[in-house]
């Protein structure tokens, strides 16, 4: 609970530097003079903005340290030049959906404090005062302050990362931190005879690029990334069977549906999810089950998957090809002699 000398000291401060209106006072006719998706904030009687701020509710408990709240706000804005803010509602469909995207952008931007932006989030039905302080309409808003300038701008494009990342760069010129998609927890794959000559046990995921869970694999919020993370004496590897060269590896394995999961250990292997009925009786491939999956493996336990020797599934698979290759190939002489015949 802040004190009311402490919340005066603050209100000042914010007033002096950010406000030029009345933003709260019923005194006045209105919040923000919103032009070309900018609003600017003027102050002109500071007793409004005081009294909205002099009964302040106790801090509620905060998910991230990103996340700020009506008691937090005046201090954390006039730390950085920006900050781009997302507020956001529990209750808003619209909201989780977005927000793995606002994750994956603040991982882009979480060593950008030095390059004077900072990206926010703060729950706006919990957060009345700080709502209508940036006037949000509804939820999502993503709202972006140049405090120097005591700007505000309303990101309206499509809630993607390319666009927000446009939108960031254009309006600030701080360029995005790539490099933290230099994953430390999933490892390069090169082919197959490496992970089975490996002593360590291997984790492939094997998936297609346009799989909408496993879009932003690449990204630090990503779960594969947290369970590749948790179990760090197995290498984890995710591999997009569509734009891969070796675009039959996941025949050698005996995959047929997507995302599938490989288990190796000692040329051994252990599937889940492989074949294409698999999301028709057991759901999607989530974190939870990939979870208990290694769990189980590494506990010894029995699994609905038999371990199965590599070198003899491929050498299983060639067979099987070729037998197909002569079935189609006698069926095509077979069609032949009957035209041939018929002519006659």
């Amino acid at each position: 609970m802040l004190y009311f000398p402490t919340i005066t000291w603050l209100v000042l401060v914010f007033c002096s530097k950010f406000l030029q209106a009345d933003l709260i006072s019923s005194t006045t006719s209105k919040s923000f003079v919103t032009v070309e998706n900018k609003q600017e904030v003027n102050l002109q009687s500071p007793t409004g903005l005081l009294s909205s701020y002099q009964s302040f509710s106790p801090s509620l408990k905060k998910e991230h340290d990103y996340e700020v709240d009506d008691d937090t706000i005046l201090e954390t804005l006039k730390r950085l030049r920006y900050s781009l803010i997302y507020f956001y509602s529990d209750s808003c469909k619209y909201c989780l959906q977005f927000n793995p995207t606002f994750e994956n952008l603040h991982s882009l931007y979480s060593s950008t404090e030095e390059k004077e932006l900072q990206i926010l989030k703060s729950n706006g039905r919990l957060n009345k005062k700080l709502s209508q302080l940036f006037s949000v309409p509804h939820y999502p808003t993503i709202k972006l302050l140049n405090y120097k300038t005591s700007e505000i701008k309303t990101f309206d494009e499509k809630r993607d990362l390319s666009k927000l990342v446009d939108f960031i760069v254009r309006e600030t010129k701080i360029n995005p931190d790539f490099s933290v998609l230099d994953s430390p927890f999933l490892k390069t794959f090169n082919n197959v005879d490496t992970l089975l000559a490996s002593d360590t046990d291997s984790v492939l995921i094997l998936t297609m690029s346009y799989l909408h869970d496993w879009k932003d694999v690449d990204y630090p919020t990503h779960f594969i990334q947290h369970v590749a993370r948790d179990h760090s004496d197995i290498n984890f590897y995710v591999l997009k069977t569509d734009v891969m060269e070796d675009f039959d590896i996941a025949e050698k394995f005996g995959v047929s549906g997507f995302p599938s999961l490989i288990y190796l250990r000692n040329k051994q292997f252990k599937g889940l999810h492989t074949d294409a009925e698999s999301f028709k009786s057991n759901g999607y491939l989530d974190e939870q089950k990939i979870r208990r999956f290694i769990e189980s493996i590494k506990n010894g336990e029995e699994t609905n998957s038999r371990w199965r020797d590599y070198k003899e599934r491929v050498r299983s698979s060639l067979n099987q090809s070729e037998h197909e290759y002569e079935v189609d190939h006698n069926d095509e002489d077979d069609d032949d002699y009957e035209i041939e015949h018929i002519e006659l």
